[in-house]
């Protein structure tokens, strides 16, 4: 039995040393078994490799609610670029007066 096939019960009570430290789906029983699938994801806190003819193509990994900002916000491509330009910006001067954004704010 692969470790897609154990449940998360199994995995729970597996020697640390022994427990896999991510399952393998493939996309298939991933579009068949989507809530058994995140149930054992959220019930193991492990993450799941999923694959496309056995080649690893995704991972669905746990978050919590407090994860989930940190994640969006590192990971959203206006923000990040916004965030690069900043951090660049400051070792030339280039900044704005607190007065100048809060007026900016309320246009």
């Amino acid at each position: 039995m692969g470790s897609a096939d154990r449940t998360a019960e199994e995995r729970r009570d597996a020697p640390a040393g022994q427990r896999p430290s991510a399952a393998k789906v493939g996309i298939r029983d991933l579009g068949r078994n989507p809530s058994r699938i995140l149930a054992e994801l959220v019930a193991t806190g492990q993450p799941v490799i999923i694959t496309d003819r056995g080649r690893p193509v995704a991972v669905l990994t746990p978050i919590d609610e407090g994860d989930l900002e940190d994640f969006i916000l590192t990971h959203a491509e206006a923000y990040v670029r916004a965030r690069e330009a900043t951090d660049a910006g400051l070792p030339l001067g280039r900044t704005h007066s607190l007065t100048d954004v809060l007026a900016e704010l309320d246009d």
